[in-house]
């Protein structure tokens, strides 16, 4: 019941939303003599459907979609969010884990934590961490770790400054890119001096 109304709600507000014009809600609630509440519904109904946008703080306007709907009479029907689908569990998405849970990192530091059982893995790291530094994602601190083992002048350490998210930027070697999966971007890898 509650769904048919706002679905009513909806179809009044698209009848008499104007074109080009830029509502706020008090002006919305007052034109369809709706209360807070309703209205807030009807219009997050409506946006995510893609046919009112927020165009700025506390004001709404039809969308493209949203003016063609206007004109026919029809509203679409809402668009399907497809969970992201979990990140694979590799060497590299492990490493990257790591990093945004801590502050500050040592290679070995990361490669122990990813507990991975793979060849050459503070090599790999290496690479990893090299492409994710020339592409602006991580820094390397300018105070090395001197405590520790076989640290000899001390281990270089690093800070995560650039967290787009939960899925680990994949390295492309020969195109000299970081590919973000996050914000669906390329970054190139710029030359380190």
């Amino acid at each position: 019941m509650a769904d048919e109304a706002v679905q009513t709600y909806c179809e009044r507000i698209m009848r008499e939303f104007p074109v080009k014009a830029c509502l706020t809600l008090a002006s919305l609630s007052e034109r369809y003599d709706l209360t807070r509440d309703q209205l807030s519904n009807a219009v997050g109904k409506l946006i995510v459907r893609g046919l009112v946008e927020r165009h700025s703080r506390g004001c709404y306007q039809l969308t493209k979609a949203g003016e063609a709907a206007k004109k026919t009479g029809v509203l679409t029907k809402p668009k399907s969010v497809v969970p992201n689908a979990l990140p694979d569990d590799s060497f590299r998405q492990r490493l990257w884990v790591c990093m945004r849970m801590s502050g500050t990192f040592t290679v070995a530091e990361l490669v122990t934590a990813a507990s991975w059982p793979v060849l050459h893995a503070e090599g790999n790291a290496l690479v990893y961490i090299r492409g994710l530094k020339a592409a602006g994602y991580i820094v390397e601190l300018p105070k090395r770790q001197t405590n520790g083992p076989n640290s000899g002048h001390g281990r270089k350490r690093f800070r995560l400054i650039r967290n787009t998210g939960p899925v680990a930027p994949e390295y492309r070697a020969s195109l000299k890119t970081m590919r973000d999966l996050n914000t669906k971007e390329d970054v190139l890898c710029a030359k380190q001096a």
